[in-house]
C-alpha cells in the first residue's frame, strides 16, 4: 500500500489542477484485472484518494459507484469486497448529512447479492 500512498500524495497536488486526467480511466480499466490483488489495489487507491476524488471527480461519482457495485460482488476475493466496504465508508464521510442515506441505500441494495463467505 506504500505505492498507493505515493499516488495519493501526487494526486492531491495534480488532480485539482487537472494535471492527471487519465488516472480515473486507468483505475477503471485496472478494476477489471484478472488478478484479485490488482483489483484490491484499485479500490484501496480510490479509498486513499477520496478527499481529492470528491472535489475533482464529483461528476464521475456515479461511475465510481458502479465500480464499487461491481467490486462488492467480486466472485473471487473477500479482500476486494472488504476494501470496497471500507471505501464506501470513506465516501460517506464526505457526504452531507442529508445525502448519507443515498450511500446507505446503495450499500443495502448491493450487499445482499454480494456473498462474504470465502
Amino acid at each position: 500500500h506504500s505505492i498507493v500512498q505515493v499516488i495519493s500524495e501526487i494526486a492531491d497536488l495534480k488532480l485539482p489542477e487537472k494535471m492527471w486526467p487519465k488516472l480515473l480511466d486507468f483505475l477503471i480499466i485496472a478494476s477489471d484485472s484478472p488478478a484479485a490483488h490488482e483489483r484490491e489495489v484499485v479500490i484501496f487507491t480510490l479509498y486513499a484518494l477520496m478527499n481529492t476524488v470528491v472535489g475533482t471527480f464529483a461528476e464521475n461519482l456515479p461511475q465510481i459507484y458502479n465500480l464499487f457495485a461491481k467490486a462488492l460482488k467480486d466472485p473471487k476475493s473477500l479482500e476486494v469486497r472488504a476494501t470496497t466496504v471500507q471505501a464506501l465508508g470513506r465516501v460517506s464521510e464526505f457526504m452531507k448529512a442529508n445525502k448519507k442515506s443515498s450511500i446507505v441505500s446503495f450499500v443495502l441494495k448491493k450487499c445482499p447479492s454480494a456473498t462474504l463467505d470465502d
